[in-house]
């Protein structure tokens, strides 16, 4: 669709990929494709409401792929909850789960549907990046994101890199929490954003971009 074009060729300017593979189109890429590329970038910036994204059925090819090594950035809109679709968020991610093992989130938690995340704040030397309201006009947004996924626990060897912002009188029992996070591991490094790119201001993207790819060593 345009829609998935355009949010393709956005994430194409911001990580600079060099292949894209759309999912919708073509499913799952095989093992020996994914085994090409040093780095996966995974994104899925459309708002599921009736069904999760589709990730989580085809998580085992993503776990040979990182078993070998294979890098893993991963963002979306309700991305984490994609994996516990029929559960109560805030919720426990058990060990043995891919996002206990793999992503190293040990917790995570949802905001509610309405507008309310403003901006992602940057930590540790990354830059604040800000949504773009102008992608988010109508009800129930008017210019704010909604259902951002955050990070309640970290599990070992992570750092937050993002948190979530709001404006003052936003909600509070959400701000400050981290909605990105940067593993590094000896076999893989992984970096989870709770939140989806294409909703955010291309120039704070662009930096957003540059600044994950050098943190992880591919600029």
């Amino acid at each position: 669709s345009a829609k998935d074009d355009s949010v393709d060729n956005f994430y194409t300017e911001v990580f600079g990929v060099t292949r894209s593979w759309d999912f919708s189109n073509r499913g799952i890429p095989p093992r020996d494709t994914l085994g090409k590329y040093k780095m996966v970038i995974w994104h899925a910036d459309d708002r599921p409401a009736q069904v999760p994204h589709s990730l989580p059925n085809h998580i085992n090819v993503v776990k040979d792929y990182m078993n070998v090594g294979g890098d893993f950035i991963m963002s979306g809109w309700r991305i984490l909850k994609s994996f516990a679709w029929d559960e109560n968020f805030p919720l426990n991610f058990p060990e043995g789960s891919f996002i206990n093992d793999y992503l190293h989130i040990r917790a995570a938690d949802e905001s509610p549907l309405q507008g309310d995340f403003t901006h992602a704040d940057g930590f540790r030397g990354f830059t604040d990046v800000q949504v773009d309201s102008t992608k988010l006009q109508e009800f129930p947004f008017f210019g704010k994101m909604a259902q951002i996924n955050t990070v309640l626990q970290p599990a070992g060897f992570t750092e937050i890199i993002y948190l979530y912002g709001n404006d003052l009188d936003g909600l509070p029992e959400f701000r400050g929490h981290a909605v990105g996070l940067r593993y590094f591991g000896t076999s893989f490094d992984a970096v989870i954003l709770g939140f989806p790119i294409f909703f955010m201001e291309k120039q704070g993207a662009l930096i957003l971009g540059d600044e994950v790819l050098k943190s992880l060593g591919y600029r």
